[in-house]
């Protein structure tokens, strides 16, 4: 019964973390959607954010560092 309770604690103790950094990171998430959703909604669609089409072509991209080349 003591192993199962440590247990058990040590569990709710983690998931209580998890749930803390969640709700610590849910309000930047929010406002990143909102950089690119009308109103943060993506059910509104997306907003046109006056990109060249060159942006999107993939030959324009390049790795930052040496590992992104690989």
């Amino acid at each position: 019964m003591a192993q199962a309770g440590v247990f058990l604690t040590a569990a709710g103790n983690l998931l209580k973390q998890f749930a803390d950094v969640c709700n610590k990171y849910e309000g930047d998430l929010n406002d990143l959607e909102g950089l690119f959703y009308k109103m943060g909604n993506p059910a509104l669609g997306t907003r046109d954010l006056h990109f060249d089409q060159s942006v999107s072509e993939v030959e324009n991209w390049r790795p930052a560092t040496a590992e992104g080349a690989k």
